[in-house]
């Protein structure tokens, strides 16, 4: 059945014409329906009637699936507006950062850090699993500072720029080479196991494009922020031996903070530098 008995027509219907519209407008390379998991069947007919009627360019089409949130239903009448929640993430944040008043104080635009936060909170707790499982949403969760959250991701960004920042003349006028951060550096077993994660920052760009997979690269941020934050406190810039222990620790700490960025960049997120 195409149309219904009242002359209006389905939703297959319209997508199929859609797809073939499109494809004469536009001729895409590739078309992704970014549609929740339950439309799969729907999918897999349009698909199905698009092969049927001969249009090769079927192969092209791909219907990527995601999970629900639980919790929040239209039919029930749980739903919650995505304005709503930047709302009471927004003030959750804010009313955080104003709990520590000399802190506050010194932010310069305290509700734009608010705001980056809560959005930072709410993108990477949709990204926190794999996009076809259902989660449960956690306000106090998201916007927590502790494990994996998006306010962690901006902190660990914020302390790494704060390094540069506070870094003596002494430091800053030594131009550290390979040969010194390796000295320096090398035989930290920590500090070997961040440099391999930097390295592999770029497949794992490649896999969670390739797979439209954001869970792929927040896992990744994750990991690798927990990981900075143990050596932040194993290798202290300001308490180092000497200036160059200093500045091999700050030149290796500003290239793991520019691979942070990128992928916090990467996600959609504002960067935070100050907080």
């Amino acid at each position: 059945m195409a149309i219904k008995s009242d002359g209006t027509t389905l939703y297959l219907t319209r997508d199929i014409a859609a797809a073939i519209d499109r494809q004469r407008e536009y001729s895409p390379s590739q078309s992704l329906y970014v549609v929740c998991a339950t439309q799969s069947f729907h999918f897999e007919q349009l698909f199905a009637i698009l092969a049927k009627m001969g249009f090769s360019w079927v192969q092209n089409l791909k219907h990527i699936k995601y999970g629900t949130v639980n919790g929040m239903s239209t039919r029930n009448g749980t739903v919650v507006f995505l304005e709503d929640i930047l709302d009471e993430a927004y003030k959750t944040m804010h009313d955080v950062m104003k709990s520590n008043p000399k802190r506050y104080s010194e932010i310069e635009d305290p509700e734009a850090v608010a705001n980056a936060l809560a959005i930072s909170a709410i993108v990477v707790q949709d990204f926190s699993a794999k996009k076809i499982k259902d989660y449960e949403f956690s306000m106090s969760r998201m916007t927590s500072f502790e494990g994996d959250t998006g306010p962690f991701l901006q902190y660990t960004h914020v302390r790494l720029c704060s390094i540069a920042r506070k870094a003596t003349p002494d430091t800053m006028a030594i131009s550290p080479d390979s040969n010194l951060i390796r000295s320096e550096l090398g035989e930290n077993g920590l500090v070997l196991q961040v440099a391999k994660k930097l390295a592999l920052f770029p497949l794992i760009v490649t896999d969670s494009c390739q797979n439209h997979e954001p869970n792929t690269l927040v896992t990744y941020l994750m990991s690798l922020s927990h990981s900075l934050s143990s050596l932040l406190e194993q290798l202290p810039v300001l308490q180092a031996p000497t200036p160059e222990a200093a500045s091999a620790r700050l030149a290796f700490f500003s290239a793991a903070r520019q691979v942070l960025a990128n992928g916090i960049i990467l996600l959609g997120l504002p960067l935070l530098k100050h907080m």
